[in-house]
């Protein structure tokens, strides 16, 4: 029986992130759990810990669908720990106040409880993920003036 629950959850965060590149971002949420926590690297431009569905489609997503273009997230290894799932990542995109590209491997921790992620973990280049926002609004992860501007992986919403 652990190794079905392990074998779900894997399967679980690859289908959030095949739903993420495919822009369907409410597939992405119904991976969640309603009180899920994500925590960013507290170095980032934005980091810190976000609480629920809604702030981390308002003050994440809506952040990166606002100031960011191209943005790809690509699992490269899961690690199956159970009800915790690690996701080795290159993440991508271009920041659009600065048109400065960048790429940089990172890792994604997700801890399940009844199946939905109720924790989300994020480890990233800060130094690079930063540099690529020099000059740029110091907050890219909340909502920003640009109206319109849409990257081909979020969906119209944001």
């Amino acid at each position: 029986m652990a190794n079905s629950s392990m074998k779900r959850n894997v399967e679980t965060v690859t289908r959030m992130y095949e739903s993420f590149a495919e822009g369907d971002i409410d597939a992405v949420v119904a991976t969640w759990d309603s009180g899920i926590e994500l925590h960013e690297p507290e170095g980032i431009v934005g980091g810190g810990t976000l609480r629920g569905r809604d702030e981390i489609l308002e003050n994440l997503f809506a952040g990166f669908a606002n100031d960011w273009t191209e943005v790809s997230v690509v699992p490269e290894r899961f690690i199956d720990g159970g009800d915790t799932v690690v996701a080795l990542i290159t993440w991508s995109g271009t920041y659009v106040e600065t048109g400065t590209s960048v790429e940089f491997r990172g890792a994604h921790v997700f801890d399940f409880q009844d199946g939905k992620i109720v924790r989300w973990t994020s480890y990233a280049d800060t130094a690079l993920f930063n540099a690529a926002t020099e000059n740029g609004p110091t907050d890219s992860f909340g909502p920003s003036e640009r109206s319109g501007w849409r990257p081909h992986r979020f969906p119209d919403r944001f």
